[in-house]
């Protein structure tokens, strides 16, 4: 391996400790809401949970003044995740969709639910924006007004989706559901218009991909991989991973995990995967800053924590087109770009 030359940019600190006494799971009153995941080229699922017995179908054209498009009716019960699947769509088109919805047994015609908007997946060649945040679990460390700011303001650069590299859920078995509900809240704010791709998802909740403890999608011109923070970097693991990126035929490969791999045997075995596949970028939480390392022409890129009130806080930009990639910390609290990196490959 060749010697390190790391370049940090170090905009926050965070320090550990056992888990919370408390979490900040009261969110405020809602009659539902929606997260989108899984699209591909013609189709994508949103996950629609209901706080009370609804029925309602979602309503979807690439014309916003039409909407001739939509799905069959389904009964939405209250606290259940109901997933309605949007089929035959065309390929890296931005679509326009809404939920009408009616109390069940209601005669009247369907409310209309406020505006969404998705795209399906990129072909090879466009330009696209993604966002990126880390380490958001609702503890009583974390200002949850902040924390909205953040999916706020990641929402407002109309991101194509979003990725959370993990620890977005405490492992406190008296609080998972509830901090289950509180962040689709949150995230709903963002992921009703950007598909959310989480590294670790409770699968009756989320629309996760389907994970082996990993799992990947090409977008543009560019792969992404994400790793469970729960998978264990074995010899069969990495060459699950070795495959999806030899298979690749993408420009560009990223690869997302909570936590960086530590000078061990397999955290050696993992890096010069990454230096053989000529990966561009692993990005990774855990350390709750952001900060920088190329380490034998692969970056290492750190990603803050976005609802932490006593450090810089946010999240990652990041913007694709051709081979050029600009990554940018937008720090929640002023809501401009602290810092900015850019890499040609």
């Amino acid at each position: 391996m060749s010697a390190r030359y790391p370049v940090l940019f170090v905009l926050a600190l965070l320090t550990s400790g056992g888990l919370p006494a408390q979490m900040r799971t009261d969110v405020p009153a809602h009659a539902f809401d929606i997260i989108l995941g899984r699209p591909s080229l013609n189709s994508i699922t949103a996950s629609v949970l209901s706080y009370e017995n609804l029925e309602g179908y979602l309503e979807y054209h690439v014309d916003r003044e039409i909407y001739n498009s939509r799905t069959p009716v389904v009964r939405l019960t209250e606290g259940t995740p109901v997933e309605i699947r949007l089929d035959s769509l065309r390929p890296d088109a931005r679509y326009y969709y809404r939920l009408r919805y009616r109390t069940v047994g209601d005669s009247q015609p369907f409310w209309q639910a406020e505006e969404a908007t998705f795209r399906t997946q990129r072909k090879p060649g466009s330009a696209f924006r993604f966002t990126v945040q880390a380490d958001s679990a609702l503890s009583d460390k974390v200002s949850t007004d902040l924390y909205a700011h953040t999916l706020d303001n990641a929402a407002a650069a109309r991101p194509d989706f979003h990725i959370e590299l993990g620890r977005a859920f405490t492992p406190d078995p008296r609080s998972s559901s509830s901090q289950y509900l509180a962040q689709r809240y949150y995230f709903g704010a963002l992921c009703r218009s950007a598909p959310l791709f989480l590294a670790s998802a409770p699968e009756k909740f989320f629309p996760n991909p389907r994970s082996d403890g990993f799992y990947g999608w090409e977008w543009g011109d560019a792969l992404f991989v994400v790793i469970s923070p729960e998978g264990i970097l074995s010899g069969t693991m990495l060459d699950g991973i070795r495959r999806t990126l030899e298979d690749s035929h993408a420009p560009l490969k990223f690869v997302f995990m909570h936590s960086r791999p530590g000078d061990t045997r397999k955290g050696r075995e993992f890096h010069q995967l990454m230096v053989k596949q000529r990966v561009n970028t692993v990005f990774h939480g855990h350390d709750h800053l952001f900060a920088k390392e190329e380490v034998d022409g692969v970056i290492y890129q750190s990603v803050p924590q976005p609802g932490n009130p006593r450090a810089p806080s946010g999240h990652l930009a990041v913007s694709v087109k051709g081979n050029a990639v600009h990554v940018k910390f937008v720090r929640t609290e002023t809501r401009l770009a602290l810092a900015s990196l850019r890499f040609d490959r």
